[in-house]
């Protein structure tokens, strides 16, 4: 009992302690550096790192238990990840790829560790811990196949004995990259009946080839008598596998009448492009679908399965004969509450639904699903308002309280709207669809997102009528008059024309593209614009055409730390999203909107709970979409230059 209590004494003294040299830990202004004393007990060195905010954690002088807690912490960048294992693996001398999974292991049996509070350390989520494993899954998946065939034992060590079905998964999958096959992992799995865990390590497989060669063994997994967990795992594992889209679809359209497995196969469904669905599939699921929906009682229907339902239905109605579109479409409308699930579509900043047709009058009920990295909300908006609404948000953006308001005008063009969604948040906008026909804009009022964010509410006195009429539905753009999308470019298409880079290029229209493309609202050149964006100056000294061309495309492929944005969320609960544009010891400086000229928030270090770095560039994708070759030419001319007309490439001949 002394000695238990000897050690309690001795365990309060060193974390005190600790804590108060904590307090005191100081910056190194050139290196950024934090020194906190770290006691030599690893547990007591593991209790130290781990009261460390995220921010802070990743400036401290670095030591192995330093590298340890960097690998094993949620919210942390790649980057430091991929430099606490090689640093690891070289102190300890051993292979990284052995590190790597020796850590995992620990990590499954010990938990990661998240952002502390000041109500103390939060025990981790299995969310957060599955976000861990997978970005330490990318680790494994980056090795040789030469060293994970060496690690194969430890391979299936985790796959078949770890506790955490993440951690399995990454143990699978990397079974599968190293036998550049599926037979052996599979038969393993089979016998421990471990196939769920398997059928999770193939949707986080890079390899397409390996998933291809999944996809023979999935059909027999979704019939009847195989255990319900072990199909709802082979419904999200085959959606995955390209190839093989209509066969899928004829695969899981008759599943979606089973209570167990409907959410993930309508989910699944909706994934599959709709050039894909098997006619003779179409107008069965339509029926079945709006059937399940018809036996629901009013108050279930607009939950979130009945939401998938009714989104798919609408979508299947949508390519069948009039007639039958027809017959499905009286149906839902026969429903006491038409729903329609919009969602953002990842890093394109857009609606993944951009044309909706509803009935003057009736109830509507908006679903509003941010599946995005950034902010977003929908405004209905009346009738040739989006440019005003879209302005009036960007000039309230430098208003007090604009972020309060969610960037929501107060002006009458606005007639409905959701609040500002965070990431993976959503919400319900119900309202009674004005009776007036006419195209309603519906638009993002985050600041600049107005510009490429928009859908088209068309409301008609009779929707079948006007689908009769329209097929196939007028482009957001045409009944909007916003300027239309001319394609999704990617750098390959792109390549090709910078051959025609030269003195041809026209620098005036350049200028007004860099403009108008708010370019200026976060880059610098010639010592104008903003400055939460690389300068652009002497850009040409630093990258070739090519890269800054694939910068813009890929805003996010080589994210510098310092243009990167957080998420702060404060002790009172406010979530503040920016840029960082100045840090002290005692206050974070953020621009929130780095597409306006909006005044800076300032947050107060002692005021923070949680602080995590974006991964994603507060550079919006799909920047060069509405603009053509030759547009894009002028632009990347004009920045090339720095904005000089007596610079090359208008030098070039």
């Amino acid at each position: 009992m002394r000695s238990a209590i000897r050690m309690i004494v001795l365990v309060t003294i060193v974390v005190t302690a600790s804590a108060c040299w904590l307090s005191r830990g100081f910056s190194d202004e050139e290196r950024g550096e934090v020194t906190v004393f770290i006691p030599d007990n690893p547990r007591f060195a593991a209790y130290v790192l781990r009261i460390q905010p995220n921010d802070k954690l990743v400036r401290i002088k670095r030591s192995e238990p330093v590298y340890l807690a960097l690998l094993g912490r949620h919210g942390i960048e790649q980057k430091y990840r991929r430099e606490a294992l090689a640093a690891l693996a070289a102190s300890r001398k051993t292979a990284p790829l052995q590190q790597l999974l020796e850590v995992i292991a620990q990590l499954d049996q010990d938990g990661i560790t998240v952002n502390p509070t000041e109500e103390g350390t939060p025990d981790p989520t299995e969310e957060q811990l599955a976000e861990v494993m997978r970005q330490l899954g990318e680790l494994v998946w980056e090795a040789p196949p030469a060293e994970l065939a060496a690690s194969r034992d430890k391979l299936m060590q985790l796959a078949t004995d770890a506790q955490h079905a993440a951690s399995r998964q990454v143990g699978y999958a990397g079974l599968l990259r190293a036998d550049a096959g599926v037979e052996a992992a599979w038969k393993s799995a089979e016998e421990r009946e471990q196939l769920v865990d398997l059928l999770g390590a193939v949707t986080l497989l890079p390899d397409q080839n390996l998933r291809r060669a999944v996809y023979p063994r999935l059909q027999p997994l979704l019939a009847e008598g195989t255990p319900d967990p072990v199909r709802v795992a082979a419904v999200r594992a085959v959606v995955d596998i390209p190839g093989h889209e209509a066969e899928t679809f004829a695969l899981l359209a008759p599943l979606a009448s089973h209570d167990a497995l409907r959410a993930a196969v309508l989910d699944a469904l909706g994934r599959l492009p709709p050039a894909s669905w098997p006619r003779t599939e179409v107008p069965v699921l339509a029926d079945a679908l709006v059937a399940w929906l018809e036996s629901l009682p009013a108050a279930e229907r607009t939950g979130a399965t009945g939401q998938e339902a009714a989104r798919l239905a609408e979508r299947l109605a949508s390519v069948l004969p009039a007639a039958e579109a027809q017959r499905v479409r009286d149906r839902l409308a026969a429903l006491a509450v038409r729903v329609i699930t919009v969602k953002t579509v990842l890093e394109e900043m857009r609606y993944d639904t951009p044309v909706m047709v509803v009935r003057a009058g009736s109830l509507l009920e908006i679903v509003l699903v941010n599946e995005d990295n950034t902010p977003h909300n929908l405004v209905v908006t009346v009738p040739g308002s989006l440019e005003d609404v879209g302005v009036a948000a960007e000039l309230m953006a430098t208003a007090p309280g604009a972020a309060e308001r969610h960037y929501v005008p107060d002006i009458n063009q606005v007639l409905f709207a959701t609040k500002m969604l965070e990431p993976r948040q959503s919400e319900r906008l119900s309202f009674t669809v004005p009776g007036t026909p006419g195209v309603y804009p519906c638009v993002c009022t985050f600041p600049g997102h107005w510009r490429r964010m928009y859908a088209a509410l068309v409301v008609v006195e009779n929707v079948d009528d006007y689908l009769a009429r329209n097929d196939p539905l007028p482009a957001a753009e045409d009944l909007l008059g916003a300027p239309k999308v001319v394609q999704e470019w990617v750098l390959d298409d792109l390549a090709p024309h910078l051959a025609q880079l030269g003195a041809q290029r026209s620098f005036e229209n350049g200028a007004r593209l860099f403009q108008r493309s708010s370019c200026s609202s976060c880059h610098r050149m010639q010592g104008q614009g903003g400055n939460i964006g690389p300068e652009l100056t002497e850009v040409q000294k630093k990258y070739k055409p090519h890269e800054v061309l694939q910068e813009i495309i890929e805003p996010s492929l080589r994210l510098e730390e310092k243009y990167a944005g957080v998420v702060i969320q404060t002790e009172a609960g406010k979530v503040v999203r920016g840029v960082v544009v100045l840090e002290n010891d005692a206050e974070v400086h953020l621009k929130e909107n780095p597409l306006v000229d909006c005044e800076t928030v300032v947050v107060r270090k002692d005021e923070i709970a949680e602080r995590i770095a974006s991964r994603t560039s507060p550079m919006p994708a799909g920047l060069l979409n509405t603009l053509h070759p030759e547009e894009i030419l002028d632009l990347l001319a004009y920045v090339l230059a720095g904005g000089q007309p007596d610079r090359p490439p208008y030098l070039q001949k």
